[in-house]
C-alpha cells in the first residue's frame, strides 16, 4: 500500500489513481483508521461487490491499469517494474473517449424476502436448493465464511477469528438438528478449491460446502462479513439473520427452529 502511495504521488497530475477496499469484514471508520495511520492521501473507495465480481478478484493486492480508451492494458499482483512499464504505456495514449458502462447491480435479499434467480448449489453431499419451497418444514441454515478467517486473523483481528470459530462449532453443535438443512458457502476471495477441502478436513466440518467462486451469493444476501448465518423457511423466505456480533449462534438458531 505504501509503495502503491507513492506511485499516486508520482501520477496525481497525470492520471486517475484510486485504491478500492473490497468491502469484507471492514468498515468505513477502520478504512478511515488505515488511512490516518500510514498517512495516505490518495481516494480510497468501498466496493459494494460489483467491482470486485466485473474485475474477477480472487487475490489482493490488484493493480489494474486502464488506458485513455477505457480499455484494461494491465493487471498484476505486485508492485513491481512490469507495472511501472504498465503506467507508462497508459500514460503515451493518445486521448480517446469510449461509452461509459454503467456495472448493473443484481438484487439483494434480506430478512422477510423470497430470494429469486439463484441457482442450485451442487455439493459432495447432492444438490441443495438456496431458494424457493421446500417439501416438509426444514429450515434452510446458510453459513458464509471463509476457510482462513480462524487461522489468517488469529493475531491481527482477534475478535473476527473468534466469530468464525463461534460459527463452526455453532454448526458443529446443530449438524444434526432436526430441523435443519445446512450449507456452508465460503467467499472466493483468497480461497480456492484446495482451501476449501483443507478446511473441510481440518475443521471437521460435517456440513456440505461450496465455494462461491463469483460472489454472486454473498452478494445475494448482503453478506459483507463472516461468519454470517441465513435462514430459510420452507416457503423460501429469509427469517433471520445471524451476525459474526451475536455471541451465541447456536442458541439463536435453536429459538428460531423452536419458534417454526
Amino acid at each position: 500500500m505504501l509503495a502503491f502511495a507513492r506511485d499516486y504521488e508520482a501520477l496525481k497530475d497525470k492520471a486517475t489513481v484510486v485504491a478500492i477496499n473490497t468491502g469484507f469484514n471492514e468498515t468505513l471508520e477502520g478504512v478511515r483508521r488505515y488511512r490516518q495511520r500510514y498517512g495516505l492521501r490518495m481516494p480510497i473507495v468501498i466496493d459494494d461487490g460489483r467491482l470486485t465480481a466485473a474485475l474477477n478478484l480472487r487475490v489482493t493486492p490488484q493493480h489494474v491499469v486502464i488506458g485513455r480508451d477505457g480499455r484494461i492494458l494491465y493487471v498484476g499482483h505486485l508492485e513491481d517494474a512490469t507495472l511501472q512499464q504498465a503506467f507508462a504505456a497508459a500514460l503515451k495514449q493518445e486521448g480517446g473517449g469510449s461509452a461509459v458502462q454503467t456495472l448493473e447491480s443484481d438484487p439483494t435479499f434480506g430478512v422477510g424476502d423470497k430470494p429469486y434467480g439463484l441457482k442450485s448449489v451442487e455439493t459432495a453431499a447432492g444438490t441443495f436448493p438456496v431458494v424457493g419451497p421446500l417439501a416438509g418444514r426444514d429450515l434452510r441454515a446458510i453459513l458464509f465464511f471463509s476457510p482462513w478467517c480462524e487461522s489468517y486473523l488469529a493475531k491481527s483481528n482477534p475478535q473476527t477469528a473468534e466469530a468464525c470459530r463461534r460459527g463452526r462449532l455453532a454448526v458443529n453443535q446443530l449438524s444434526q438438528q432436526r430441523g435443519l438443512r445446512w450449507l456452508g458457502i465460503a467467499s472466493g476471495l483468497w480461497a480456492s478449491e484446495k482451501d476449501l477441502a483443507d478446511y473441510r478436513k481440518e475443521s471437521e466440518i460435517g456440513i456440505p460446502l461450496t465455494l462461491d467462486g463469483s460472489g454472486r451469493l454473498f452478494r445475494a444476501f448482503g453478506v459483507h462479513d463472516v461468519p454470517t448465518i441465513i435462514l430459510v423457511d420452507h416457503d423460501g423466505r429469509i427469517v433471520s439473520r445471524i451476525d459474526p456480533k451475536v455471541a451465541n449462534p447456536a442458541e439463536r438458531i435453536r429459538a428460531v427452529v423452536d419458534g417454526e
